[in-house]
């Protein structure tokens, strides 16, 4: 059994709720597009996403723990309280996920989109400690930019690491109103850019994965780490050779499907 791990933001912290819901619906549209079907998805939530789309796949946790609050700090207080908040629900679906005894389990954001052949290749490969996707696409919907990252994509983004769930280490009575620390020592998917490192550290190290794992969506305002000044793209010669055009092939591939109401165009750079 293959776990997916969907945690979504608050209708209190989102800044357009409706688009939050849009996004999430197309990235579980995404997910449940694989052409294996012994997987499973845990959505952990406050309030449940208003979407049409349902699966017997999916199942919704809603937690009792309080949204982040923004009142007072900086905006890098703001941005751990988010963190936190992600966090906290990423352990709540960790520690759920064991009584459907899976053999693996992938954190998804709740706007990217991914590979119709993540659980099949696992299914594939089994015993492996895991992988990472060293291989991907970002796609910016306001420049209407697509771009094929060949290497580093796991650096980037947080929808990017497959791991065997023997091999995560779970508190035996997890907390969830303990702040950044508790976090970071007890959920290994903190720090998407550390994992490899992680996992090589304990003498269990990740293999990439062959082939572009996941879209990262970005400039969609509802984004809790990117900004459109953070130096996503790599250099200018990478850009050239990876840019793509979304053809019905990707589309297809990974359910990129816009969705209504989202004024985005689809075209090179």
């Amino acid at each position: 059994m293959f776990v997916f791990i969907i945690p979504i933001k608050s209708r209190k912290v989102s800044n357009n709720w409706q688009k939050t819901c849009q996004l999430f619906e197309r990235t579980l549209k995404s997910v449940c597009s694989q052409k294996s079907t012994n997987y499973s998805v845990l959505v952990v939530c406050h309030e449940k996403p208003e979407v049409s789309f349902s699966s017997d796949k999916v199942q919704y946790f809603q937690v009792e723990f309080p949204p982040p609050d923004k009142k007072g700090g900086s905006d890098r207080d703001w941005y751990f309280k988010r963190e936190i908040d992600k966090n906290r629900k990423l352990l709540m679906g960790l520690c759920h996920a064991k009584h459907l005894s899976p053999n693996y389990v992938m954190p998804v954001d709740a706007d990217d989109c991914i590979s119709d052949e993540i659980v099949g290749y696992s299914e594939k490969n089994p015993g492996s400690n895991g992988w990472f996707l060293s291989q991907g696409y970002v796609y910016n919907q306001v420049t209407n930019r697509l771009v094929r990252k060949y290497r580093k994509f796991n650096l980037m983004c947080g929808t990017s690491h497959i791991i065997n769930y023997d091999l995560i280490d779970l508190p035996d009575n997890p907390e969830y109103n303990r702040g950044y620390g508790y976090y970071r020592d007890h959920v290994i998917f903190l720090k998407h850019d550390h994992i490899r490192r992680i996992m090589q550290e304990k003498g269990k190290p990740l293999a990439p994965m062959p082939f572009p794992g996941a879209v990262y969506i970005t400039e969609n305002s509802e984004n809790i780490y990117f900004s459109s000044d953070r130096p996503i793209y790599g250099n200018k010669i990478e850009n050239f050779l990876g840019n793509r055009l979304v053809t019905p092939k990707i589309q297809e591939k990974f359910s990129l499907n816009l969705p209504e109401k989202l004024e985005v165009l689809v075209g090179s750079c």
